[in-house]
């Protein structure tokens, strides 16, 4: 038994709206991901300069957000 005209249309309908769904979901696992690898960029950098001296603990920006693009790679790679 096929379907109606209608039938095919809705299901084509809630097929396009699952796979945006999904794209979103993804979308926002991957922006979730880079935020946690920021963060352990971050804590780590941070651990490591502990044991220098105060006057040469600076971490910058970049310097973190180097490190964590490291990470991603490092995981996409594995």
């Amino acid at each position: 038994m096929s379907l109606t005209p209608e039938q095919q249309q809705q299901l084509d309908y809630l097929s396009e709206s699952e796979r945006i769904r999904q794209d979103q979901i993804i979308r926002f696992e991957v922006v979730r991901h880079k935020a946690e690898m920021v963060r352990l960029a971050k804590e780590t950098l941070l651990q490591n300069k502990l044991s220098l001296p105060v006057n040469e603990r600076e971490v910058s920006a970049n310097d973190i957000v180097n490190y964590a693009e490291t990470l991603i790679n490092y995981i996409k790679n594995t």
